[in-house]
């Protein structure tokens, strides 16, 4: 989507005065009959023209307006993924993480054979995490 705006030289929030006075310059510069040999010139009329006579009227404008906000603000958001995509490839992943290892040292016994780790607190339980007490609590029927 072309930027009238770009296109007439002026800023997003120019008045209709503003947007007028724009007109008008670009127009004397870039008409055809001022420099008939510029083939070129005609197609940057034309442009000129169809910016200015969206600008101008207020319903066509608006409308405009939303359509290049929204897709500003989708680039703006695409970018901004692409950043982050960008700097998770640099961080260093964990992936290459041992999940055991860092469990261990957390925690401090194995997962999987459930020995303490040897400089870990309480050295008499084999894990140190036992709930049973616990859950023995919220869950065992109380008799009276």
């Amino acid at each position: 989507m072309k930027n009238l705006y770009n296109i007439l030289e002026i800023h997003t929030n120019a008045s209709s005065s503003e947007i007028k006075k724009a007109y008008r310059t670009l127009a004397k510069k870039y008409h055809p009959d001022v420099n008939p040999k510029d083939t070129s010139l005609p197609e940057r009329f034309r442009e000129i023209t169809e910016a200015y006579n969206i600008l101008m009227d207020e319903k066509l404008k608006k409308e405009y307006d939303q359509k290049l906000f929204n897709e500003e603000q989708v680039k703006q958001k695409t970018q901004h993924s692409s950043k982050m995509k960008e700097q998770m490839k640099n961080k260093k992943r964990t992936d290459n993480l041992n999940v055991n290892f860092e469990f261990e040292n957390f925690f401090g016994f194995d997962p999987k054979t459930k020995e303490m780790k040897k400089d870990f607190g309480n050295q008499n339980k084999k894990n140190p995490m036992d709930t049973t007490n616990i859950f023995d609590s919220f869950f065992k029927v109380k008799r009276k």
